[in-house]
């Protein structure tokens, strides 16, 4: 069984009083541990794409069923429930608070889940840990560098142990050498055992995936592994 399964799924949007269709009948399935780019241009459907596998957004009609739960008709308070649980979200922009140090960014999904204090402490430092900020849990983002900050923003992407980590042009922000050293990031994260979707309109960032789904005007062109890894 897919870990991602999407069935027939489309996306309308009223705009004034047109609609715009965004996805039309999209079928894609992807499995544990997979490392897969969506890929388009604007206004291709990736992004909504996105959002319907992050949960954050409901299809017009079709069936999406994630880790064997068919979740395109729960309330939208389940549908919090299964985005805290089950995926980790990194965005294009860090979105981390100045006021509070990196450790406190990354274990704010784990006091909202209801995580005893320890336990919260202990899993941030664990994964500031992982992705090489070991020593820089007391530093507030002003203090950092944009690399940095986006390896905080994944570290608190990992603190609820998700199923699917779910990128949205995480590199964007970022210089190429950096870019690279966040992408070699996922690669190890990938090498662990975790399931990526990364977002994207860039090939560069694409070629890392090892498989790549290409969207155009709502509907899915190509879907294919990556030779080149």
């Amino acid at each position: 069984m897919a870990l991602i399964e999407f069935k027939e799924i489309t996306k309308t949007y009223i705009l004034g009083s047109e609609p715009v269709h965004a996805l039309k009948g999209v079928n894609l399935s992807i499995e544990q541990g997979e490392y897969v780019a969506i890929m388009g241009t604007s206004g291709s459907g990736k992004s909504t794409m996105m959002h319907i596998i992050g949960c954050l957004d409901k299809p017009s009609s079709g069936q999406y069923v994630l880790d064997n739960q068919a979740v395109q008709d729960l309330s939208e308070d389940d549908l919090a429930v299964v985005r805290n649980q089950a995926i980790g979200f990194i965005f294009q922009q860090f979105n981390l608070l100045p006021q509070m140090t990196a450790l406190q960014n990354v274990v704010l999904p784990l006091t909202y889940a209801g995580v005893a204090k320890a336990e919260r402490i202990s899993r941030g430092e664990e994964v500031l840990k992982q992705v090489g900020l070991g020593d820089r849990i007391g530093h507030k983002p002003t203090q950092l560098s944009g690399g940095q900050q986006q390896r905080v923003s994944i570290a608190r992407a990992l603190a609820n142990r998700p199923k699917i980590l779910l990128a949205d042009e995480p590199t964007g922000a970022l210089d190429s050498h950096t870019a690279a050293d966040i992408m070699k990031l996922i690669d190890e994260l990938v090498a662990g055992g975790m399931t990526v979707v990364v977002v994207t309109h860039d090939a560069e960032i694409a070629s890392n995936a090892r498989r790549i789904v290409r969207v155009k005007d709502g509907v899915i062109i190509s879907d294919q592994a990556n030779s080149a890894n």
